[in-house]
């Protein structure tokens, strides 16, 4: 064989041998995790394939109705919460969950909001269930990220809260924030996990793990003007005219779209099954959003008007 040849021939197996980049998946769940995953990639290159795959997977109304009600979603391999820091972690045992919510702010608001250095004070003033909170980020002035002068900060924090009847709990965890640069403008990414073990005195949490992606939404196009549709956007059973018109205006006017996914870990203390576990975590959540969004409008005030909708569509 040619020098040349036997050259190239160890070239070209040296560069099968090697991994590649990750690429971004396109299923809702598995974005999710790959996005958890992935977040401190120096890359940002296939988190924005990501963030555009989600982005398209909820083009269709069936799929954007179910993330609207929210779903249980499986656990993830290994490697999506082993790498996150110094600690062996594992994802066996995790129950999952995920919902999608419609807020009527901005993305810049809603990022501004999570990353203001005053956050624990907002915090407690928002959510009825902190009953402490204390946040400390890196660097210590966050004015850079809302600038968008910087694009990632961290942060750790301690908060004791009330988990409905189960009682007061303390977490510690360690919260991550990115700005990435889409076709759909700036989108904001926030990873979350727990540093230690909850213990509670109705359950254990072992292990969370949290990815929040809040993306700019002019307005959802696509969802029909449908009982079940209606029903399970606005978490109702019954479509008041004052409930559609409520919700008419989050949908279609400007705003962000905000999807999250929780994957924990608990070990029961009292009977509990894993699907009202699930929808206790699923209904605080909720809550939690959609608390942070009526503090937000009463500091910033209304929101933008809402498109007009028409007999066969919530939004044109």
């Amino acid at each position: 064989m040619h020098r040349l040849s036997f050259i190239l021939v160890l070239a070209l197996s040296a560069c099968f041998s090697c991994a590649g980049p990750a690429h971004a998946p396109e299923d809702y769940e598995s974005i999710l995790a790959f996005l958890f995953e992935h977040m401190a990639d120096e890359d940002d290159a296939q988190l924005v394939a990501a963030v555009e795959n989600l982005e398209a997977w909820l083009q269709d109304s069936d799929q954007i109705s179910e993330a609207l009600f929210g779903f249980q979603i499986d656990p993830r391999a290994d490697s999506a919460v082993d790498g996150v820091d110094e600690v062996d972690r594992d994802a066996s045992n995790l129950l999952g969950l995920s919902f999608a919510r419609k807020s009527p702010h901005l993305t810049a608001t809603l990022a501004e909001t999570l990353t203001a250095a005053n956050y624990s004070d907002i915090a407690k003033e928002y959510s009825p269930a902190v009953k402490t909170h204390e946040q400390w980020f890196t660097p210590e002035d966050t004015g850079c990220f809302a600038t968008k002068e910087c694009t990632w900060i961290e942060a750790d924090n301690q908060v004791t809260s009330t988990w409905d009847f189960l009682g007061d709990a303390v977490t510690t965890e360690r919260l991550q924030y990115r700005w990435i640069e889409t076709t759909l403008g700036w989108v904001f990414l926030r990873r979350s996990w727990l540093l230690e073990p909850s213990p509670n005195s109705g359950v254990d949490l072992l292990a969370q793990y949290q990815m929040n992606v809040i993306m700019p939404q002019a307005g959802l196009t696509n969802a029909a003007v449908d009982p079940g549709v209606m029903g399970v956007a606005s978490g109702l059973q019954e479509g008041a005219t004052e409930v559609f018109e409520e919700l008419q205006t989050v949908l279609c006017g400007p705003g962000a779209l905000r999807l999250e996914a929780h994957w924990m870990k608990i070990e029961y203390i009292i009977p509990l099954t894993d699907e009202y576990a699930l929808e206790l975590a699923m209904t605080s959540a909720k809550s939690n959003a959609e608390a942070l969004d009526a503090w937000i409008l009463a500091e910033e005030g209304a929101p933008p008007a809402a498109a007009t909708g028409t007999d066969d569509t919530v939004c044109e």
